[in-house]
């Protein structure tokens, strides 16, 4: 029998020739059943290699199921042509077989979901239309964040910016007013020592009192700025025209303000005060050793802040206090040397002239070793006196 003899047997063949062909090629595209119906989702390069690895699989079994079938049929058409005699037993074996082999290639594809490559693509379209939605929404919400703190950060920087800027505006107000204060006290300056040149060494209440007017209004303006040199000076001066108006108890409040403020430590300070604290001892009875007290301190501290001690030995008021005080009049001795020596070193002309000084004359006579050692000073021998 040839296969023209047999066109049933040859059509049955042909056709599972094909189904076996179809399926090899539906299965060798390089994708499973599952991934067909995931379309093209993303995964982890662990998930894809082992997804790859079970296509292979399916695929190599695939391929040799169909090429056993191929063979299987082509055997049996062949045996068919030989053995007209089993011919429809034959069929009826290659017709079971065929059917069972494509309802397995059937049932293995429905288990395994295989989707047309239309479904494929649409399942790959959705995946991706997903995906961009996913990521645009992500997009949108990071927008929105980073604007939120933007918007945050430029409020925080407007209002830091506002802060400094009213900032810069009181310190700029501050400085324009504390310019103005030290061009007025400067001006109360100008013209106090204006008229201190002409104030007399003894004044009535009413012109002393007309004449602090102008301290009061430096002392006002020197405590608004904070100026403790021209609120010390200013005191100074209220304690002298309050002593050349023999209001003693007021130079003295006055003269213990400037001390007390006195930035420069200025040595006058204290010994200003000093006299006018022994004029008040003297005053009351010479009965306050406290003011005594008060007055030697104020000495010692103008000696140690560098003031002149020839100063304190010319001035009548402190020859009691020197006569009394032992030990402040020493003190005062030392200085004295210590400054007429660098005196001489300047102007060695300067012995001789404090030796014809009458303000120290009773120092002479109190102490005659110091004119001695002035006189050496001076380059004389000291007087031997008459002789006969």
């Amino acid at each position: 029998m040839t296969v023209a003899r047999c066109p049933r047997l040859f059509a049955l063949a042909v056709l599972l020739l094909m189904l076996a062909e179809s399926s090899v090629t539906a299965l060798a595209d390089g994708k499973s059943p599952e991934q067909r119906s995931r379309g093209t989702s993303p995964c982890c390069p662990g998930d894809a290699q082992a997804e790859s690895e079970s296509q292979k699989a399916v695929l190599d079994a695939t391929q040799k199921s169909a090429q056993m079938a191929i063979e299987s049929t082509k055997g049996a058409a062949e045996a068919s042509i030989k053995a007209s005699d089993r011919a429809t037993e034959a069929l009826k074996t290659a017709f079971q077989w065929g059917s069972g082999l494509v309802t397995a290639i059937v049932a293995v594809a429905a288990f395994l979901g295989y989707k047309s490559v239309s479904d494929a693509r649409a399942d790959q379209r959705r995946a991706l239309d997903e995906m961009k939605t996913e990521m645009r929404d992500r997009a949108g919400k990071e927008i929105v964040s980073v604007n939120t703190q933007v918007e945050t950060a430029v409020q925080n920087s407007t209002k830091d910016l506002e802060a400094h800027i009213k900032q810069a505006k009181e310190l700029s107000q501050q400085t324009q007013e504390r310019g103005d204060l030290a061009f007025q006290i400067a001006q109360a300056l100008a013209r106090w020592n204006t008229n201190r040149t002409r104030v007399p060494p003894t004044l009535s209440p009413a012109r002393a009192e007309r004449l602090k007017r102008d301290l009061y209004k430096l002392v006002e303006l020197s405590e608004k700025l904070g100026d403790s040199h021209s609120l010390s000076y200013a005191h100074a001066e209220l304690a002298h025209l309050c002593y050349r108006a023999s209001q003693l108890r007021d130079a003295i409040g006055h003269e213990r303000i400037a001390v007390r403020i006195n930035p420069g430590h200025w040595p006058d300070r204290y010994y200003n005060l000093g006299c006018f604290l022994e004029l008040e001892f003297h005053r009351t009875g010479g009965r306050d050793q406290q003011l005594r007290n008060d007055v030697k301190e104020m000495l010692s501290e103008f000696l140690r802040l560098g003031g002149d001690p020839l100063i304190v030995l010319k001035d009548k008021d402190f020859r009691v206090l020197l006569d009394e005080e032992t030990a402040l009049f020493a003190e005062i001795l030392v200085s004295a040397k210590r400054e007429i020596t660098e005196l001489c070193a300047e102007d060695p002309e300067i012995a001789a002239t404090l030796l014809a000084d009458q303000e120290l004359t009773w120092l002479y006579a109190k102490e005659p070793t110091f004119e001695q050692w002035l006189r050496a000073k001076a380059g004389a021998r000291p007087s031997l006196g008459k002789t006969s």
